[in-house]
């Protein structure tokens, strides 16, 4: 039996908060088929919690059927008080099912927790770390010789992330056995999903002839050329292993050509993690501070009256016209044009960050936005899931890295295009037609109205941007990015999780190609369900804070 305390969380009529309570009743691979309406669902989850020889009893919609099976699972005493239609009473039997170790998962709407995290968070969380005891163990071990158990700061989710084993199409497996469907794809770099036949047999057939060479290779000279006839704004191109120094050596370019120092960026910006892009951070100089400008976004007026007392010194304007990390955030209409204009009168140059936003378009967000900028960068999907990227741009500017001029800037790394990596970049973007990003736009578009719809129906403070295949779940009356602290589980993240989805734990996702309909639609109810579960959770605090 449970406290009476907590017996008001099954409300009487509630289809929601009965399937909430049957999804604790079931296997957690069956979880996510207890919907919140469906009477049918309803009965699915009942069947296994009774004997084989009642389960065909269970009709999908009889609410008959329904409560002479939860007659079947309590004392003689109470049976007689559940009628066949009654909402009130299939809600009482339900609270009296649930297991002493469960009970705190749903608690009444008068009691408000303790505990440092959530009540959303504690139930996931609980629930994560049961189904996770090998990865828990792989990260404990990890933390022995990595700082914080990984060599990436993003993978890292509180209390850890899963470790992945293998991953084919849309799925990954973790070392546990979970499955996930897997929309994030190493953040947006895996447009074709885990392990793509074409990638896999590019790169065997480049490692048999060779992994690297001390020497240039047909195979980079191919994909150069592959790039610059998907984006006539690139005339010249180089390659490195990442966007961190794609940006680099972009900034460095700009200096170089204008032979001025300072660079402009933007709020919630994400330009990798060298020094300028990183000023203000701990190990950065406070000097590398003044040789950087921050702007804000999409305000023309603005961004001149901030660079008005520096507007010889301008370098470079730096910006994703899609944003990233900054919530998947769109250029407001003319804004990309103003930049263009302002670097004209000014003398800078005009990059484009197009390591994640170039999975928009053939010709990424330039060729949707239709502004050409001096410089671009790219990275993510132009290596196929290997790590390579590349800047490139006007040839007058690219052409300070010809080493056969004199004083030319010094462009090194033994990996710049790895013929493996750039094999599976040229296969990738071979896959890429111009009817496939229509159909992954199609299928933003599409996860987008369906979890908007939940929202609204169930009266959720969230929202869900998407710019074609990328996609951001906002959540609160300010609409921002989740950005758990450290050491703080993100309560979406560990959610989706549990439905077996994965997702960045700010809320960022990105549309494979190998997703269907049936995989965004579910997604969508998946995330629906895990903001019910975090709104429910979060009305006793929302209540105290108005009272």
């Amino acid at each position: 039996m449970v406290l009476p305390a907590d017996q008001a969380t099954t409300e009487a009529d509630d289809r929601s908060a009965i399937a909430a309570v049957l999804r604790l009743l079931v296997r957690p691979a069956d979880r996510a088929t207890t919907e919140a309406d469906d009477r049918s669902a309803i009965a699915a989850a009942l069947r296994p919690l009774v004997q084989p020889a009642d389960q065909a009893t269970i009709e999908a919609d009889d609410g008959a059927a329904i409560a002479a099976v939860l007659r079947s699972l309590v004392r003689p005493a109470d049976q007689a008080t559940i009628e066949a239609d009654d909402g009130a009473a299939i809600a009482a039997v339900l609270r009296s099912l649930v297991r002493p170790a469960d009970q705190t998962r749903y608690r009444s709407p008068q009691r408000r927790s303790s505990s440092f995290f959530p009540e959303a968070s504690m139930a996931f969380l609980d629930d994560y770390l049961a189904r996770t005891p090998r990865s828990r163990a792989l990260f404990e071990r990890a933390t022995g010789s990595l700082p914080g158990g990984s060599t990436r700061t993003t993978v890292y989710s509180a209390p850890y992330p899963p470790y992945a084993a293998n991953g084919t199409g849309l799925a990954f497996t973790d070392v546990d056995g979970n499955v996930y469907r897997d929309f994030l794809g190493n953040y947006t770099s895996l447009i074709l999903g885990h392990a793509h036949p074409a990638v896999v047999a590019a790169v065997e057939a480049q490692v048999r002839r060779g992994s690297a060479f001390g020497a240039p290779t047909a195979t980079e000279v191919e994909l150069a050329e592959e790039i610059r006839r998907r984006v006539p704004s690139i005339e010249h191109l180089r390659f490195t292993s990442s966007g961190t120094e794609a940006t680099m050596f972009a900034i460095r370019a700009a200096r170089a050509f204008t032979g001025r120092p300072l660079i402009a960026r933007f709020d919630h910006s994400y330009h990798g993690t060298h020094d300028l892009v990183m000023a203000g951070t701990p190990g950065v100089p406070d000097a590398i501070g003044g040789l950087i400008v921050d702007l804000p976004w999409g305000d023309p007026d603005e961004i001149a009256a901030s660079l008005s007392r520096r507007e010889g010194e301008l370098a470079a304007i730096i910006v994703e016209p899609v944003q990233g990390a900054g919530g998947v955030r769109a250029p407001e209409p003319g804004f990309l044009e103003s930049l263009r204009t302002l670097c004209d009168r000014l003398g800078g140059l005009l990059i484009f960050d197009e390591i994640i936003s170039f999975r928009i378009a053939p010709g990424g967000a330039q060729e949707v936005f239709g502004v050409r900028p001096d410089l671009t960068t790219l990275g993510k999907i132009i290596a196929g899931g290997y790590p390579l990227a590349a800047f490139g741009g006007r040839a007058d500017v690219m052409a300070i890295f010809d080493a056969r001029r004199d004083r030319a800037v010094s462009h090194g790394g033994t990996f710049n295009g790895n013929p493996v990596a750039a094999a599976a970049g040229l296969a990738t973007l071979r896959e890429l037609t111009p009817d496939v990003y229509e159909g992954l736009a199609a299928l933003g578009a599409r996860l987008s109205a369906r979890l908007a719809g939940h929202i609204a129906s169930a009266g959720l403070e969230a929202r869900i941007v998407n710019v074609g295949s990328l996609f951001q779940v906002f959540r609160g009356e300010a609409g921002t990015a989740f950005a758990p602290g450290a050491g703080q589980p993100s309560e979406l993240f560990l959610g989706l999780l549990l439905e077996g989805f994965y997702l960045a734990p700010r809320g960022m996702g990105a549309i494979p190609t190998v997703a269907t309909e049936q995989d965004v639609d579910d997604l969508a109810d998946a995330i629906a369900r895990v903001l019910r579960t975090m709104s429910l959770a979060e009305a006793p605090t929302l209540v105290a804070q108005r009272s």
